[in-house]
């Protein structure tokens, strides 16, 4: 059983770091096995089809960086700009601008 905790953007739009939380895991760093641990996938995406380009496991010791940085984002799609100043149905003003800034 995993559960999903959050996704990561990357500087590519058809790649993200997805981060689960998941039961019995072989940490790839300290190479113990624990009960609860995070499970790290980085895909791409394509336009029918995905790809996995990375799969890791950490305990969850070693994949605190992974859990504080999907804590700290908020989890949206990379929004397309449309006509009008609007991204998606969200104004270009403010904190939205400055996410649209940071994930070109």
């Amino acid at each position: 059983m995993r559960e999903l905790m959050g996704k990561i953007p990357t500087k590519d739009p058809t790649v993200t770091e997805e981060v689960y939380l998941a039961e019995i895991v072989r940490c790839c760093e300290c190479q113990k096995t624990v009960p609860v641990g995070v499970e790290v996938l980085t895909i791409k995406r394509g336009k029918e089809s995905k790809q996995v380009l990375r799969h890791e496991y950490y305990c969850r010791a070693h994949g605190l960086d992974y859990e504080t940085r999907v804590q700290s984002l908020p989890i949206r799609p990379h929004a397309h700009q449309r006509d009008g100043g609007r991204i998606d149905g969200y104004e270009t003003t403010g904190s939205v601008a400055k996410y649209r800034d940071w994930c070109a």
